[in-house]
């Protein structure tokens, strides 16, 4: 459910903006690794994993403009 979401938010935003697309979506355990082409792409899928499923976000950003979103689940809905 998570991994369709992911898909279908990265659908929508290559539909409007076409430079912006998932590269790799990768599950390692218990985590998905997704890498995308957008700083804006990634944002915008922790926010909305988020307002879905609730859970924390954090953001970070490296000296270099690389973004690096995390979203986790908390006890909420699945």
């Amino acid at each position: 459910m998570i991994r369709q979401r992911i898909e279908n938010i990265a659908a929508r935003a290559q539909f409007t903006q076409p430079e912006r697309r998932l590269v790799s979506i990768e599950r390692q355990g218990n985590v998905l690794e997704v890498l995308t082409t957008s700083q804006k792409l990634a944002h915008r899928i922790v926010q909305e994993l988020k307002k879905l499923f609730r859970g924390r976000a954090a953001y970070h950003w490296s000296d270099d403009g690389t973004l690096f979103a995390t979203w986790e689940r908390s006890g909420g809905r699945a």
